[in-house]
């Protein structure tokens, strides 16, 4: 167990995946547009990120996405929910905040009043939901109400605990400096990560919720755009120059030691 001023962090003994208790959470408006550490910059550079885990994701899953409607679950800025219509797929995408959505016609996107709530849509063979799992509180109830709506596979990416950020952020949590692990969580944030997955977790929680693994893939979460990607952060040449060699150099390692992976299940 890891403990700061504003987490436990307790960790699963038999798959390592670790799930987060926060001191206090925020009630401020889900909404990302006009927050204090939430800058275009980052936006942009998100955008473009998204866009190219776009191509990935269906260059490695395109047969799964092209075998009926899919829903794009959490779809955020909508670059997948775009990309996937561009290609020819019937796709819609739902959040609880649409206000970021650029390049999808309205009447494919869906805003859903609380977290973790289904939006109703009929046919939907497969649930594709990019980060949006691991800010779940009940994450293996949500997975098994999907089944019950008919859902056949279900598409997740998500943060990965045993990835190179992750495993320093833990490193330095134990040895005093929290600051990283703080981040990773999301602290203050109004949804933060209530969970960190490891790829065995992640399996294990839709395996109980009565899906079974089809296959995954590793990709970048950031590269030398990292700098951005940092909420609250100002420019600073020097750490601009070193985050953004760190995250080039996770780039080029992604595909062997990623961050960040699609995971794609079927019901068993």
């Amino acid at each position: 167990m890891l403990e700061t001023a504003a987490l436990r962090v307790e960790r699963c003994c038999r798959c390592g995946t670790a799930w987060a208790e926060h001191s206090w959470e925020t009630s401020a408006s889900p909404a990302w547009a006009g927050a204090a550490n939430v800058t275009e910059e980052f936006l942009e550079a998100l955008r473009s990120r998204r866009a190219m885990q776009a191509v990935a994701l269906l260059r490695r899953f395109g047969d799964a996405l092209r075998a009926g409607p899919v829903l794009d679950y959490g779809c955020g800025q909508g670059e997948l929910t775009a990309y996937l219509l561009k290609n020819g797929i019937d796709c819609h995408g739902c959040d609880i905040d649409v206000s970021q959505v650029r390049g999808v016609p309205p009447e494919r996107i869906l805003r859903i009043p609380h977290p973790e709530q289904l939006p109703g849509l009929d046919g939907v063979v497969t649930l594709v939901s990019c980060d949006v799992i691991e800010h779940m509180r009940t994450p293996r109830e949500f997975l098994a109400r999907t089944g019950d709506a008919g859902i056949r596979k279900v598409l997740l990416k998500t943060p990965l605990l045993n990835g190179p950020l992750a495993a320093a952020a833990l490193l330095a949590a134990r040895l005093g400096r929290p600051t990283l692990l703080e981040r990773m969580f999301q602290v203050g944030d109004p949804f933060p990560h209530h969970s960190f997955f490891t790829p065995a977790g992640l399996h294990a929680v839709a395996a109980s919720a009565g899906y079974r693994l089809l296959g995954s893939v590793l990709v970048p979460e950031v590269g030398a755009e990292l700098p951005t990607r940092v909420r609250g952060n100002r420019a600073n040449l020097p750490r601009d120059l070193v985050l953004g060699t760190v995250g080039a150099g996770l780039a080029l390692v992604a595909r062997l030691w990623s961050d960040t992976g699609f995971f794609l299940y079927e019901r068993a």
